[in-house]
This record gives C-alpha cells, sequence and structure tokens, in this order.
C-alpha cells in the first residue's frame, strides 16, 4: 500500500506564501476598486476630489468621470457659456451693424463683447473672433478679433459693407473657438458695398423709410420697418461720408 507523501517545510512555507501573495493581489485590487474616479467640481476653488462612486460625486454637487483622476477634469474658467456672454449693441439690434469706419467709426458698429463661464466669472485672456458672411466685405484693413481684458471684455469695431438680411450664420462670434453668437442679420448704411457711405445708399434708406420697397437691408434695428431708429444710426456715417480706407 503507498503512504501518503509529507510535504517538506520548504513546500509548506511556499504553499503558505502563495497564499499570503493572492490575498495581498485581492487586496490591492478592491482597495484600487474603492478610488474609482474623479468627481469634478467645475464652480468650486478646489474643483476636484477622488470619490468612490458616482452617487458620492452627485451628492457633492458634482459630476462623476469614472476611471479618471483630477487632471482631466475641464477647466470652466476658459469655457465660454453663449448664455451668459453679452455683445453689445448687437444683442439688442439682433444682429451687427456694420459700417466703414473712416473718418470716424459708426458708434453701432462698434461691439463689447463680454465673455462670461458657467460659474459667473468672466472669462479673461479669451480670443474673440467675427466672422462675416461673402454679402458683407470687411474693409481693407478691418480687424475683427481681439482678446479680454481684465473684466472679460473686447472692443471691436466691424469695419465692413453689404447686407445680409434673415440669412442664417452670417455673423458669427467665436470665444476660445466656442460659438456664443449666430445672427442672422447683418446690415450697413453702405448697402451697395461700394465701399463709402454715399447718395446711393440714402436713395436706397429713403425709399425703404417711405415705405416705397420692402424693409429689408435698412432696417438695423430688425424691428419689422425702417423708421426713426434707424435713420439715428444712418444719419451720422451718411454726413461724415464714411468710407473704408
Amino acid at each position: 500500500m503507498l503512504k501518503p507523501r509529507r510535504l517538506s517545510r520548504g513546500t509548506t512555507d511556499l504553499s503558505l506564501l502563495s497564499v499570503l501573495c493572492t490575498a495581498a493581489l485581492l487586496l490591492l485590487v478592491q482597495t484600487d476598486a474603492l478610488a474609482t474616479g474623479a468627481c469634478c467640481l467645475v464652480c468650486e476653488p478646489e474643483n476636484c476630489v477622488i470619490v468612490e462612486d458616482e452617487e458620492e460625486c452627485l451628492g457633492l454637487g458634482g459630476f462623476f468621470m469614472d476611471g479618471s483622476t483630477c487632471e482631466d477634469c475641464p477647466m470652466p474658467s476658459i469655457v465660454p457659456s453663449p448664455e451668459k456672454c453679452t455683445v453689445t449693441p448687437a444683442d439688442a439690434l439682433v444682429g451687427f451693424f456694420v459700417c466703414p469706419s473712416l473718418p470716424v467709426p459708426a458708434e453701432a458698429s462698434m461691439i463689447t463683447v463680454t465673455v462670461i463661464n458657467s460659474c459667473d466669472q468672466v472669462v479673461q485672456n479669451a480670443t474673440v473672433v467675427v466672422a462675416l458672411a461673402a454679402a458683407n466685405p470687411v474693409c481693407p484693413g478691418g480687424v475683427l478679433s481681439g482678446i479680454t481684458n481684465r473684466e472679460g471684455q473686447v472692443v471691436l469695431t466691424l469695419s465692413a459693407s453689404g447686407c445680409s438680411d434673415g440669412v442664417p450664420l452670417s455673423g458669427i462670434i467665436k470665444a476660445n473657438g466656442l460659438t456664443i453668437r449666430a445672427y442672422e442679420n447683418v446690415k450697413s448704411p453702405d448697402s451697395d458695398t461700394d465701399g463709402s457711405v454715399g447718395l446711393g445708399d440714402l436713395v436706397e434708406f429713403s425709399s425703404e423709410f417711405l415705405g416705397n420697397t420692402p424693409t429689408t437691408c435698412h432696417d438695423y434695428d430688425n424691428d419689422g420697418e425702417t423708421g426713426l431708429s434707424d435713420l439715428v444710426l444712418m444719419g451720422p456715417p451718411f454726413s461724415a461720408r464714411n468710407h473704408c480706407p
């Protein structure tokens, strides 16, 4: 009859070591599983903590990124919120009023863009760019871009001509690459695009003002009629004979 073979002490120690290693490995896996991801608190001074699960993150008012680290959380300080950004006076006009800028820029053609993020904080050093459609040629040397200051603001002078009436995406503003405005009205007292606000433009304006032609290109405030408020915008650049360089 065969007798059971007795394990040597060395074999017993090896088996015990294997069991301990397996237990330690399981403990490491379980411990690692607890720190499952980053909880991004985008509007808080400390914008991230590591949490065990999404439920805990929601309780803190953040959003959960499974398997991520705090370095993966977005930086809200540089991301504009289109709803919170403002563009003066274009928002009130429901579009752009553009005009050749010499000898003096028309007041309404100078827009102030204020860039604000989702945390109601102004965005400093944001790159703001205005893009116009082909129907609104920019004057030579016209610069429709700039960088926001400490107040999150930049002033741009829309030196251009032409008419886009109810044409989607005619006037676009981007801040840090994100579209914050997309206007369908871009109008100028130089509607004939000859580079100057002259007699021909006044004739077109007068025809709309008197109701002889449909209200379109000279309804600068886009209220549905070419009226006194539009005459106020037309008057100064016509009197100054504003023109492109």
